[in-house]
């Protein structure tokens, strides 16, 4: 539920099998981790404050948090990270594989087109302009 709980956003999950991004599998990790959740309980928790042993829904700070953390970790700088990179790298990914906007739009909720202002072109396609106008000199010569 988003957005104050005014609606749901779905998101289907396809399977990868045998590789350690398989989202499906992840998933099954960690249901089995956290054993057998009450059905209202939340998925994603972390360990509350106070009683030990206590968990809570996991919060956008949280997310953040370890995010971060595992930025770090890697050794990439935890400052050019914060919540919406995860939106930014799927909406740059999906963009790359040419999948059609609008189902970049409607995967991702969007309200607007502003996901077209993430994309991040690599190397190849940063060459692209450059051997266009090369060319057209070329044919000018």
């Amino acid at each position: 539920m988003i957005q104050c709980g005014e609606r749901y956003h779905w998101v289907p999950l396809a399977a990868v099998p045998g590789t350690r991004l398989c989202p499906v599998e992840a998933l099954q990790r960690l249901m089995l981790a956290t054993g057998d959740l009450p059905e209202e309980a939340p998925l994603f928790q972390v360990e509350g404050r106070g009683k030990r042993g206590a968990v809570v829904p996991m919060t956008h700070a949280a997310l953040v948090a370890g995010l971060k953390r595992l930025a770090g970790q890697v050794g990439l700088d935890p400052a050019r990270y914060a919540g919406y990179s995860l939106r930014r790298g799927e909406a740059t990914a999906t963009l790359r594989l040419k999948v059609d906007r609008i189902y970049i739009k409607l995967q991702g909720n969007w309200n607007s087109d502003c996901y077209e202002r993430y994309r991040e072109l690599d190397d190849e396609q940063r060459l692209i302009l450059p051997a266009v106008f090369a060319e057209a000199v070329k044919e000018l010569s």
